[in-house]
């Protein structure tokens, strides 16, 4: 399978989850991925992630993590991770802002990386 069909971003239709930044691989080629999901810890759901990739992917790297809120037209992610740190503010709203033009027009997007918990 090629990184072609892997998401940029990964989220639930609604609720507060934790997210993690990660970068996926098929060994020659890279691609950065923000998935969210329930779980306890951010490692939860770096781990559900890791084992949803098709053979021939996987998760290389975790560039950190935070929260994200998920609302009808609004989208707001904020704090970091105690285990994987903060993930760039400017790679989190480049993915989110792609997935709003592509997915789900109309909806606002927010990042505020380290605020809050």
């Amino acid at each position: 399978m090629s990184l072609e069909k892997i998401v940029n971003v990964k989220l639930p239709e609604t609720g507060r989850y934790k997210f993690v930044l990660v970068d996926v691989t098929d060994g020659e080629n890279t691609k950065p991925v923000l998935v969210a999901g329930p779980g306890e810890y951010h490692q939860d759901v770096a781990e559900n992630f890791r084992y949803s990739l098709p053979a021939g992917i996987r998760l290389s790297r975790i560039r950190g993590g935070g929260r994200v809120e998920l609302g009808t037209g609004s989208i707001y992610a904020f704090g970091e991770s105690m285990g994987y740190g903060m993930a760039p503010q400017d790679q989190v709203e480049s993915l989110l802002r792609t997935y709003v033009s592509e997915q789900k027009h109309g909806t606002s997007v927010r990042v505020e990386m380290g605020v809050g918990y």
